[in-house]
């Protein structure tokens, strides 16, 4: 029951990073040729190894749109120049 509860722990944890970083994304200034949302595809790399699971996969599924879509990527953190956000 333990390793339950702990998991369920973890779960909720990379449920709030994820949605920070979301929140985070919409308030940066982003450099006019990466802006978001003037580009249509925001991407969000995960160096090393992966903590969120589908979490972040999924809270940024959720907050696509038609207009603004979201990816989460696992990438070589020195092969991320293609990532507005490099989460390590």
């Amino acid at each position: 029951l333990p390793v339950v509860s702990a998991k369920a722990g973890d779960d909720k944890e990379y449920l709030v990073k994820a949605a920070f970083l979301y929140n985070f994304i919409k308030f940066v200034e982003w450099p006019a040729l990466i802006a978001v949302p003037a580009q249509p595809n925001v991407t969000i790399c995960i160096g090393g190894s992966n903590p969120f699971g589908t979490t972040a996969a999924d809270v940024f599924r959720k907050a696509s749109t038609p207009s603004l879509k979201f990816s989460v990527i696992s990438k070589n953190p020195m092969a991320a120049e293609s990532c507005h956000m490099l989460f390590i």
